[in-house]
């Protein structure tokens, strides 16, 4: 299964900075998988998108997003390297069926 190095604009409040996410744990850098799944480089850990709580400099409380959030995201990831549309169009399929 393919994995993709996690890079977008933060779900909560959609920054204009460009985010290289982590595990807040151990600081392993995070990777998404088709499925939605987070998985840290270092300790293995592995999370379902709209479980994980995220945090940026433009506010310091962790936060869980809603699904919408995190549709918009991915919808709008564009630079991670050798992610395609039809991965995108999966990953975006999966998540819409927690809408209804």
């Amino acid at each position: 299964m393919a994995k993709f190095l996690f890079k977008s604009h933060c779900p909560i409040c959609f920054d204009e900075e460009i985010h290289q996410w982590t595990h807040s744990d151990c600081g392993g850098n995070r990777y998404i998988d088709e499925n939605c799944y987070l998985i840290c480089e270092k300790c293995d850990n592995k999370i379902f998108i709209l479980d994980t709580y995220f945090t940026c400099n433009n506010h310091r409380n962790r936060q869980k997003p809603n699904v919408y959030d995190i549709i918009s995201m991915i919808s709008s990831i564009v630079n991670i390297p050798g992610m395609n549309c039809k991965t995108r169009k999966n990953m975006l399929t999966l998540l819409k069926k927690y809408c209804y």
